[in-house]
């Protein structure tokens, strides 16, 4: 209910569901998730399964349609949700080496994401739980926000691959 009545109703966040909202899980309208559960190269649908897990907290714990998901992103990067001083200390980018090129910073629950190029970056949040995944990023040179979902995985096999690239694609031709 905190979340509700301090952060999505004073916001315009009307799609925007956490786990322990009345309601949860069986929103209107959710997209059916599809993961490749047995690892034999063949989807099913494990939307029945997805639901019921008890581990869905913190971020895997919020349902919202893609423009609340927008919007909230935008919102929190541009210092509307949290004070700046949450801001600038979720924003105190820490690197790490990885082999994920594209996110080699972090700061607290916000990614830094960047091009291969290195000549755009943006902050915000990306995933993959089993049957979706996403990214939701705001990049401030610019102004925009951007959102990329799907109903399975983004992390692993042809899907993953498919994400990735299909993501830097949407970013650059939105740059330009």
């Amino acid at each position: 209910q905190y979340f509700k009545e301090k952060i999505f109703d004073p916001n315009g966040l009307t799609h925007t569901y956490y786990k322990i909202q009345a309601g949860y899980p069986n929103i209107p309208g959710t997209p059916n998730c599809y993961a490749d559960w047995y690892g034999n190269g063949k989807y099913i649908n494990i939307s029945d399964i997805y639901n019921k897990w008890d581990v869905m907290v913190g971020d895997d714990g919020m349902y919202a349609s893609t423009y609340d998901y927008l919007r909230f992103t935008k919102l929190l990067c541009e210092g509307q949700i949290v004070t700046q001083s949450s801001l600038d200390m979720m924003t105190d980018w820490i690197e790490f080496d990885d082999d994920d090129e594209d996110v080699s910073k972090v700061g607290l629950s916000l990614l830094h994401w960047q091009n291969k190029t290195k000549d755009i970056w943006g902050m915000g949040h990306g995933g993959s739980s089993q049957g979706m995944g996403g990214n939701v990023f705001y990049f401030p040179d610019r102004g925009i926000t951007i959102a990329l979902f799907t109903n399975t995985d983004t992390e692993r096999g042809e899907g993953g691959i498919v994400f990735k690239e299909l993501w830097e694609e949407i970013v650059e031709v939105a740059m330009k």
